[in-house]
């Protein structure tokens, strides 16, 4: 049977990912490579979706959503960053990959180009490949700090779109304010779309906190912001997301959306209200928890001789360097043989060549005993190079 030749592309270009997809699961690892909150959803959120089927919201939704989940959407955003969304602006999607999906069907073309940072998540390539256009990676500087002048370079007449993710996954760090000004400024200048994918914008440690591209409000008509209920409120397994941005811009999208990609159900939209509108205590109480993880692993990865990283300042994630002579991804399958898995630094670009991701969505527990038996496989892996472990 023939497939389309845009599919083989995107599989060919990410083959790293493809790879850790069909790797079979062993019970004795240590999985640190999965970005899932171990949390459970929280009860109230759950009861929310429980009462919605009750009272009969097992129906279509119409439009971009449920219209009281989308109006808190606006809310939360104009009240804790500045926004001035509008509910004609919301679509509620199939996750923040189903809002990418979404952009890229609705705004590129064959040819187009996209600007992607290297290393990010994968997902806006992927989506922009099966779109057939040319992702345009484009590096960060020292510390995943933005390069402006190579942001700069790589536009030319044929970008339509820059990609952010911030905070950034893999790295765990984020943004300075003026750096996604900047962004927003040549996304203005150039009469191109600025798409900030901020799904961890809850999750921040030591007292960071986020700058919302949203809020910057003389790039409002060239912004569509990027959300998921997935990581704040460990709701992953109900696949629920959202995009912000104008009535116009979003106008399209909407024209794309009746095709219904990946739309959500009801009582996971009701669900999802409940997380805007409910107690906010259950996610101050995750983060506490993701930073204890992160500075037992920091304590414990800065003693492994032949590691290097930044110290996250948000989600939940460190991206490694390591001094071996072997590629990412055979790291990956040497670390899995010890029974820790983490994920290849080439799932997030070509310059994660030499680096992994690890999570700590595991307990305190199992993050500690993974990275014993990293910093274990790591000094067995110098000791025979000859290198002091």
């Amino acid at each position: 049977m023939r497939y389309s030749p845009v599919v083989q592309q995107a599989a060919d270009a990410h083959p790293d990912l493809i790879k850790s997809m069909k790797r079979s699961p062993n019970p004795r690892v240590i999985c640190l490579d999965v970005g899932d909150p171990d949390f459970p959803t929280p009860e109230h959120i759950c009861d929310a979706a429980r009462e919605a089927m009750r009272q009969g919201y097992t129906h279509y939704v119409p439009g971009a959503g449920d219209k009281e989940l989308i109006g808190a959407i606006c809310d939360d955003l104009n009240g804790e960053y500045g926004c001035v969304f509008e509910p004609g602006g919301v679509i509620i999607t199939a996750g923040a990959s189903g809002a990418i999906y979404l952009i890229c069907r609705s705004y590129l073309s064959p040819g187009d180009e996209v600007i992607v940072f290297d290393p990010s998540y994968t997902n806006q390539s992927y989506c922009a490949r099966l779109a057939g256009a040319v992702p345009v990676s484009v590096p960060f500087a020292d510390g995943f700090r933005l390069d402006r002048d190579a942001l700069k370079n790589a536009i030319n007449s044929k970008t339509r779109i820059i990609f952010l993710v911030n905070p950034n996954n893999p790295t765990g760090t984020s943004l300075a304010k003026e750096d996604v000004e900047f962004a927003a400024r040549l996304a203005v200048e150039n009469d191109l779309i600025l798409v900030s994918d901020e799904v961890y914008r809850k999750i921040y440690h030591a007292d960071n906190t986020h700058f919302c591209a949203g809020s910057i409000r003389e790039a409002g008509d060239h912004t569509i912001l990027v959300d998921s209920f997935s990581k704040t409120y460990a709701m992953t397994g109900w696949s629920i997301g959202y995009l912000a941005t104008t009535p116009e811009l979003a106008g399209p999208m909407n024209i794309v959306r009746m095709a219904r990609p990946g739309k959500v159900n009801a009582p996971a939209q009701r669900a999802a209200l409940a997380a805007l509108k409910g107690p906010q205590e259950c996610v101050r109480q995750m983060v506490q928890e993701y930073s204890r993880r992160r500075e037992a692993i920091h304590q414990r990865l800065s003693e492994v001789e032949g590691l290097s990283y930044i110290t996250p300042d948000s989600a939940f994630y460190f991206f490694c360097h390591f001094e071996a002579d072997m590629t990412s991804a055979q790291m990956v399958d040497y670390l899995y043989e010890k029974d820790v898995s983490v994920r290849s630094g080439t799932q997030f670009g070509s310059r994660g060549q030499g680096w992994f991701r690890l999570s700590y969505c595991v307990s305190y527990e199992s993050a500690v005993e993974g990275i014993a038996r990293l910093s274990a496989a790591i000094k067995g892996l110098r000791e025979r190079a000859g290198r002091p472990a």
